[in-house]
């Protein structure tokens, strides 16, 4: 019985090391993907869109956040999205 215990108790410690090391991997994996992004500009109302092709999340929200300006009564606004 003891002998049991410890076995179904191993099996569920592999298991567990085994699923936080594939969600890691895969964590790893969405973040560094490059791909393409559409980043939506704004002002007045009035909005345009344009593609930022394969790049990271990180890279292409720092590409469409460089389309932002506030200047002479007028104020774009830019989004990832």
């Amino acid at each position: 019985m003891l002998l049991h215990l410890l076995h179904n108790n191993l099996k569920k410690s592999i298991m567990k090391k085994v699923f936080t090391i594939a969600l890691v991997f895969g964590v790893l994996a969405l973040t560094s993907c490059k791909k393409d992004w559409s980043c939506e500009c704004s002002t007045g109302g009035n909005a345009a869109s344009y593609t930022i092709k394969d790049m990271t999340r990180k890279d292409a929200k720092e590409q469409c956040d460089k389309g932002d300006f506030s200047g002479f009564g007028v104020e774009v606004e830019c989004k990832l999205k």
